[in-house]
């Protein structure tokens, strides 16, 4: 179980591409409806629309208390762009652009992981995002952390401020515009004077 593991200090997810009877996540073009075969059944792609940065997926694991959870999106651009992303989670998450990989959760305790940020390049078109989430609820990692909800909680809301209610079963993910000055890489803001 995803519990299981982080308590035993391994990455949240087994390093396995569960969409790999539908060519992997390199050749998967997500839409609702699509049925992917695991060990214990089939699962559907079902469409999801996200109000914000927050992506909740409290419905969409109903009374479980973990789950591994996939998400696509496509980000259209005019222009090719690099762009920052910044991905909040309670366990950290793995993150796709155009088939190849951009991030990959460490084995940390769930006090330090899930924060993510990362420079990407997007190309002129389409660019689809893949997400792979793995989910539990604070109260059973606070069991397995040996912990309390609330201190979880707190700690979690602390670190990853676009997680709204630290509910275990959300993720956030923005993306901004990049500058470059040098090596430097910094997401430009102007301020009124």
């Amino acid at each position: 179980s995803i519990v299981d593991r982080v308590s035993r200090g391994l990455l949240p997810v087994p390093d396995r591409d569960y969409l790999e009877p539908l060519g992997g996540v390199r050749k998967v073009r997500p839409s609702e409806g699509l049925a992917v075969p695991t060990e214990s059944g089939e699962v559907v792609w079902r469409a999801y629309r996200a109000e914000g940065e927050i992506l909740d997926f409290s419905e969409t694991v109903g009374r479980s208390d973990q789950a591994n959870v996939f998400a696509a999106c496509v980000v259209r651009t005019v222009d090719a762009v690099e762009v920052l992303v910044d991905l909040q989670t309670v366990l950290g998450a793995r993150l796709w652009l155009n088939g190849f990989p951009v991030a990959t959760p460490a084995p940390v305790a769930p006090a330090a992981a899930g924060l993510q940020r990362h420079v990407a390049r997007l190309r002129n078109g389409d660019n689809q995002f893949m997400l792979q989430v793995p989910l539990a609820s604070l109260d059973t990692l606070a069991a397995a952390e040996n912990s309390t909800p609330q201190a979880l909680r707190e700690t979690v809301m602390a670190t990853r401020p676009m997680l709204k209610s630290a509910n275990g079963f959300e993720a956030a993910i923005r993306f901004r515009p990049v500058a470059r000055a040098g090596q430097l890489v910094y997401v430009p803001r102007f301020m009124e004077t």
